[in-house]
């Protein structure tokens, strides 16, 4: 059955206080949330599957769950692992295109740029949107803006080839706590965007703090220097998996804020009915 509930809230937060509300406020609906997605799980440690709409597909699916990207049985990573078995598309991108296309006012002909192009989602929003412009971090292989022979573009966020304010939209999910230097990413992607247009993205997020969480920093010299334990996160050019710099806390609205952008929040939502399982967080930032 679908998860029980009221239909889709989407709460708008731009600091830390406002999410302490949203808590206050949320907390007995929250709770069944959790009691609904402890149901699901089997008890034993195998694939297993839940009835929702996928909003992706456009209809009734059973997305596919199972133990992986987490610390095992019986815990289960809910942001990566419930997958649409149509799109192959799981809870964190599902949600993030769901607000992309409720917030973005962008058309089919709109010059898009997606951080990403050897994904799903790079497949999926390609069929939908004929000028989008993907791309993966090569390093010097290949000269930022070309393609290498697999027909992959090059870009460093921190050094985009796009001219001023070319781009109606840009897409980044999980990529900023990969960069060293995201402030100067945050810079290449307002200069880039045009007047009005708006930034969707996710990244590892910790809404209970107002600082970033350091995790390494890369040195001048270019050393990494780890602050905590190493930790990697998969990588869809290299089983090696890719560092994460920092955990994100509310301070970042404030940076990009300061980096030119009118305005900056986050998006906050569930729904069982929809797969969107424990509390998704979509950031949306406009020029």
């Amino acid at each position: 059955m679908f998860g029980e509930g009221p239909p889709m809230k989407i709460h708008t937060i731009s600091d830390l206080a406002g999410y302490r509300r949203y808590l206050s406020e949320d907390h007995d609906a929250y709770r069944r949330h959790l009691d609904f997605l402890q149901s699901l799980k089997p008890q034993s440690e195998r694939a297993f599957s839940s009835l929702g709409y996928s909003y992706t597909a456009a209809r009734e699916v059973e997305f596919i769950s199972d133990f992986q990207y987490s610390n095992g049985f019986p815990d289960v990573n809910w942001r990566e692992r419930v997958v649409c078995p149509v799109t192959q598309l799981n809870n964190r991108c599902r949600a993030a295109i769901h607000i992309f296309d409720l917030h973005s006012n962008t058309f089919q002909s709109s010059r898009i740029y997606l951080m990403e192009q050897t994904t799903d989602l790079y497949v999926y929003l390609r069929k939908n949107y004929s000028e989008l412009i993907g791309s993966e971090f090569l390093g010097s292989t290949v000269p930022l803006g070309d393609m290498d022979a697999r027909g992959l573009r090059n870009e460093d966020a921190t050094c985009l080839s796009f001219e001023d304010e070319s781009l109606d939209a840009i897409l980044s999910f999980d990529v900023f706590e990969h960069i060293p230097n995201y402030r100067q990413a945050f810079r290449e992607c307002y200069r880039t965007l045009r007047s009005g247009a708006s930034m969707f993205f996710t990244v590892p997020f910790n809404a209970n703090t107002e600082s970033n969480t350091v995790r390494a920093i890369q040195r001048e010299d270019g050393e990494i220097e780890h602050i905590l334990p190493p930790e990697y996160h998969g990588d869809p050019l290299s089983d090696r998996g890719i560092l994460c710099y920092r955990h994100f806390g509310w301070e970042m609205l404030a940076e990009l804020r300061g980096t030119g952008f009118t305005d900056a929040y986050a998006y906050i939502f569930k729904s069982a009915a929809m797969g969107y399982y424990t509390t998704q967080v979509v950031f949306h930032c406009r020029k």
